[in-house]
């Protein structure tokens, strides 16, 4: 499927803007990366198969797509978030449930009309992960990392990057009790008050 579809939460529709066929668009995958930034949409990596994937990075703007800066290495199997005045995105590889042998990435990149690699300026670090799920903190600036695959093992930790500092915190490192390891699922994290 290549298609591009927008949700319009007051009419409670769906309305069809693309296909990426007839606008020139990313192609045919699975696992991209995508996120709005500066009102344009954008699209980062993705698997097509056979333990191949990519680092196309294009945008739709205006009714078409059109090619956007050069991404980072190619991956598949991540998020990007609009945080603050950029758009970020974690690790990523490719498909964790298959015999590919590529480890997942454990970079953090932040793009704002150019990618840039951020550096930990702390002492703790992730483990590298893909399909992972993520989500905002919108109060404080801090994008969320739950659970994932680090390239054999399934995790159940929870991490969190502040985009402000550009440390990471480990507040989950074991899980819960009442959770499960977990990859290749799809979820939303917030934070709401002291609650995850």
């Amino acid at each position: 499927i290549n298609d591009l579809w927008e949700y319009d939460v007051i009419r409670n529709n769906w309305t069809m803007k693309a296909t990426a066929a007839a606008f020139g668009g990313p192609g045919q995958f699975r696992g991209a990366g995508f996120s709005t930034f500066n009102e344009d949409s954008y699209v980062l990596g993705g698997d097509i198969g056979n333990c191949n994937v990519r680092n196309n990075f294009v945008k739709y703007s205006n009714g078409s797509w059109i090619a956007a800066t050069a991404g980072p290495s190619a991956r598949a199997y991540f998020q990007m978030h609009k945080e603050g005045a950029g758009l970020y995105l974690y690790g990523g590889g490719n498909e964790p449930w298959t015999s590919c042998s590529q480890a997942p990435s454990a970079e953090m990149w932040m793009y704002n009309g150019s990618w840039w690699n951020l550096p930990n300026k702390g002492t703790l670090i992730p483990p590298g992960k893909n399909a992972y799920a993520s989500g905002l903190d919108l109060d404080e600036l801090k994008i969320l990392i739950w659970g994932g695959n680090t390239g054999g093992a399934r995790t159940d930790d929870l991490w969190v990057f502040d985009t402000e500092t550009s440390k990471w915190t480990n507040p989950i490192p074991n899980g819960d009790p009442n959770s499960h390891s977990k990859r290749g699922y799809v979820a939303s994290l917030a934070k709401m008050g002291s609650d995850w």
